[in-house]
């Protein structure tokens, strides 16, 4: 008896040819913050503040060429290219995010954004503290915004503007070492972030990366 003719059925399948299109799946933020001002006014900048490091933004500042009122500053953070936004950003992407400003109309003058990149990330992807740069979305592609290295965060919460203080860190080295039992060996260990200034009279789908 050799079984039947095992259940014909189906048609047989054909060889793909061509382009496998894929189902896209929409890219929407994964976390959002916003905050809302009354009135910025010439004589009065804003200032929103982000205590969430998951941002990358610690401030965003706002001055204005004109009075605006009830003006909301939206942060949306995505965890990959956002659906809206046709152009991968090549390189090392640390933060894939959209800043809005709602009510601001043509009004904004400048916003100058603070933004703070762990060095456990740098290091990493093997990268400088001095390759971190933020790009904005504009006109089809990704075009870099002047990004100034500032200072750093010390392991101990400290804001150093004087990168190179000697005296500093031997000053921290004795309290790293008091905490942890073990010494710092460079400059560089009592490290934990970087922080950077960039300005830029708009808004829109921006990233903080390391280019190519």
């Amino acid at each position: 008896g050799g079984g039947g003719g095992g259940g014909g059925g189906g048609m047989p399948s054909a060889p793909i040819t061509g382009e496998v299109i894929t189902p896209s799946v929409a890219v929407t933020p994964s976390k959002e913050t916003s905050q809302t001002f009354t009135s910025v006014t010439l004589d009065n900048p804003v200032t929103m503040i982000i205590t969430d490091s998951d941002f990358g933004i610690k401030e965003i500042t706002i001055k204005v060429n004109d009075e605006a009122q009830n003006v909301k500053v939206n942060v949306a953070k995505y965890d990959s290219k956002p659906s809206e936004v046709p152009v991968e950003k090549s390189g090392s992407v640390y933060k894939y995010l959209e800043i809005k400003g709602d009510n601001l109309g043509d009004k904004l003058k400048q916003a100058t954004i603070t933004i703070e990149v762990e060095k456990s990330w740098l290091e990493e992807n093997g990268l400088d503290k001095r390759d971190i740069v933020m790009f904005k979305f504009e006109d089809g592609e990704w075009k870099e915004l002047p990004t100034i290295l500032k200072e750093a965060t010390t392991i101990t919460g400290q804001t150093i503007s004087e990168i190179e203080s000697k005296g500093f860190f031997s000053w921290l080295g004795k309290i790293f070492s008091r905490i942890t039992g073990r010494a710092i060996t460079g400059q560089e260990e009592a490290i934990s972030s970087y922080i950077y200034e960039v300005k830029t009279d708009s808004f829109g789908y921006v990233v903080v990366a390391c280019p190519d």
